[in-house]
């Protein structure tokens, strides 16, 4: 199968707090990374995958969804999407006609349609929600917070890219979540990330932004008896990074500098910000909403009241 594996787009009709553009600009700049992102994708006539949080909440702008939507339309091949923590409510697929990924899966029930809305399984494991689903004999779709390293990072919930391989037995394991993108291999047995699409926060701007291109090859397991986990013998694969054009001048702390000048509270959370750095922003709405995204103690009462809120709010 050959692939443009991607994630964590967080398609939004807000202006993150770092970004430079007014609202007309932001959405313009969404629409040109996902015309790129197609064009990718047809050139090496390849299928797209968005492995979990297409969209930044469990609901957006109907201006954001049909954006998507027609950015797709060109596509020559199938857009294969799964949910994710932000995209999801309360991330469980069972909540999902209530949110704009359900317009998105509703779109799919269409045979004809070449937005392909794949529902996963999910689990709930020491706090870390994880939803996967087999692709097909060679990949396995997975959305969870994964490091590519020996030892979790203290206070994540994470899962290590070695777990992830000795868990799941396709030769391929393309796993959204994590907004670094790093490619691991064990006893022939892939795991990926493709990191965030687009930088929505000022660390996020120094990533080397892109998609992968995959093309699975031919896999062939050669696990023996001595083998704790399945081994796989892949021949005839490509993996190649495709970096995606990014205007590092367009995301910048200074305008926030400005705009907090005369305002001590703001000011100070601008200090916070500078010191402490990822993905801290000074727009409450989108804290409290990354609250709720990775949160798993919210009630789903409270949830509905704080989206309630939200989404009588007037567009800005």
């Amino acid at each position: 199968m050959k692939c443009i594996f991607t994630h964590c787009w967080h398609l939004t009709g807000y202006v993150p707090t770092c970004r430079v553009e007014d609202k007309r600009e932001w959405l313009a700049f969404q629409e040109a990374t996902m015309k790129q992102v197609v064009e990718i994708a047809n050139e090496h006539d390849a299928h797209l995958i968005i492995a979990g949080d297409l969209f930044d909440q469990p609901r957006i702008d109907d201006e954001v969804i049909t954006l998507f939507i027609r950015c797709m339309l060109p596509m020559i091949n199938d857009v294969i999407v799964i949910g994710g923590n932000h995209s999801l409510p309360e991330h469980r697929e069972a909540n999902i006609d209530r949110s704009s990924l359900g317009i998105i899966k509703a779109m799919s029930l269409n045979p004809s349609s070449k937005i392909k809305y794949i529902t996963c399984d999910e689990f709930l494991i020491d706090g870390r929600f994880e939803h996967s689903v087999q692709l097909n004999k060679d990949i396995t779709l997975v959305h969870t917070l994964t490091v590519n390293a020996d030892e979790i990072p203290f206070s994540w919930r994470a899962i290590t890219a070695r777990e992830l391989a000795q868990k799941y037995t396709t030769p391929w394991v393309l796993v959204g979540d994590n907004h670094n993108r790093f490619h691991a291999e064990f006893g022939g047995i892939n795991v990926m990330s493709a990191g965030c699409l687009m930088a929505e926060t000022v660390s996020e701007n120094e990533y080397d932004l892109g998609v992968y291109y995959i093309d699975t090859g031919e896999s062939i397991e050669v696990t023996t008896q001595n083998d704790t986990s399945p081994v796989y013998r892949v021949s005839n694969s490509t993996v190649k990074w495709i970096s995606l054009n990014h205007d590092k001048t367009k995301v910048s702390r200074s305008h926030i500098k400005t705009k907090s000048t005369d305002d001590d509270a703001l000011r100070a959370i601008v200090e916070i910000l500078e010191k402490e750095g990822d993905g801290v922003s000074v727009d409450y709405e989108r804290n409290l909403l990354e609250y709720i995204a990775h949160s798993s103690s919210i009630s789903e009462g409270a949830v509905a009241i704080i989206e309630e809120i939200r989404d009588s709010k007037e567009s800005v």
